[in-house]
């Protein structure tokens, strides 16, 4: 898909992640949207970058995938 006026066009991050999941209810059980991730506690990440605040969530989980 390309733009009349130039670049592209792009979906929005809400609308993937709303899409996903109701694709994988299909196939796979379990499957919830921004579910919380467990805490870190005293655990070291390899990248200084990683998201560790304690609310971080992910966009997408499902299980038997």
């Amino acid at each position: 898909m390309s733009c009349k006026l130039g670049g592209f066009i792009h979906t929005r991050h809400n609308e993937v992640r709303d899409l996903t999941p109701s694709l994988l209810k299909e196939v796979c059980v379990d499957v919830s949207t921004e579910p919380g991730l467990q805490p870190l506690g005293a655990r070291r990440l390899k990248y200084r970058t990683a998201n560790r605040s304690d609310d971080t969530r992910l966009d997408v989980s499902a299980r038997s995938f």
